[in-house]
């Protein structure tokens, strides 16, 4: 998944549309098991997700999950 955020990133800050690396980011949000144990990074990581199902869904792609 840090490699998915980090190629976001690398997206963003080359100025490209990110569509296929916030699917990917999406993707890998989804398969994640249902809670970490600790609630500040399950917190983190549902924020995440949303953020990158809202930009997803403002590109007019299929959100994952």
């Amino acid at each position: 998944m840090l490699d998915s955020l980090d190629a976001l990133r690398a997206a963003i800050l080359g100025g490209g549309a990110p569509t296929g690396e916030l699917a990917r980011l999406a993707r890998h949000l989804a398969d994640l098991p249902d809670g970490s144990g600790d609630p500040g990074l399950d917190e983190v990581l549902a924020q995440i997700s949303l953020r990158a199902q809202v930009e997803l869904a403002k590109l007019g792609q299929r959100v994952p999950g």
